[in-house]
């Protein structure tokens, strides 16, 4: 064989090899969930990491594998870096799209939290998705980092804390709180252009 064309086959099995580890990263469709990170039970929340450029907008997905009925949720997320803002949230298309009951909802430049219940007949689960989807806008002087999301506890407006937590009221004569395990993500923030497959 020739060099030429050994060259062009090895070119062409390491461009295969990529597309298949790219288009694996997550599940079939846009709200599927990647690879579960704990396959071994329980309930879950953990979040995606992504990769975007000063001046863009990074959009975090936030999974769950919901293992009970869940009627009620609080989710506060914090996000560690800088020069950037949170803008909003979507529920489109996810498990908690499902005509909630808000409790509360708060943004800041850098924290979200999230407060909603459910009619009995519409808990949320046993299942597994994309819970919510984040919007966050970076500065165009962001410089190049490491942005965590990560969970925490804030103390609300009225002087409640809120921290993540999941309620199942569908068990008898009272509700469970269960804490979910809990993996951060990242927006890696760098200047070098950003690749998509």
């Amino acid at each position: 064989m020739s060099q030429s064309l050994v060259r062009v086959l090895i070119s062409s099995l390491l461009l295969l090899v990529l597309c298949v580890t790219c288009s694996s990263d997550r599940g079939g469709g846009p709200n599927d969930p990647p690879d579960d990170p704990d396959p071994t039970g329980g309930n879950l929340i953990w979040i995606d990491s992504v990769d975007a450029s000063p001046g863009t907008q990074a959009v975090i997905d936030v999974y769950a594998k919901l293992s009970t009925a869940t009627q009620a949720v609080t989710l506060p997320f914090v996000l560690e870096g800088t020069d950037f803002v949170i803008d909003s949230m979507s529920f489109v298309g996810t498990l908690l799209d499902n005509d909630p009951i808000w409790l509360y909802d708060s943004i800041t430049p850098k924290t979200i939290t999230i407060g909603m219940a459910f009619y009995q007949k519409d808990a949320v689960g046993p299942d597994s998705g994309q819970m919510l989807r984040l919007f966050v806008s970076l500065d165009e002087s962001a410089p190049n980092q490491i942005i965590r999301v990560d969970t925490t506890s804030i103390i609300l407006e009225n002087g409640s804390v809120a921290s993540l937590v999941l309620v199942d009221t569908t068990i008898n004569p009272y509700p469970k709180e269960y804490i979910p395990e809990f993996l951060p993500g990242t927006i890696r923030v760098t200047d070098q252009p950003v690749l998509s497959f």
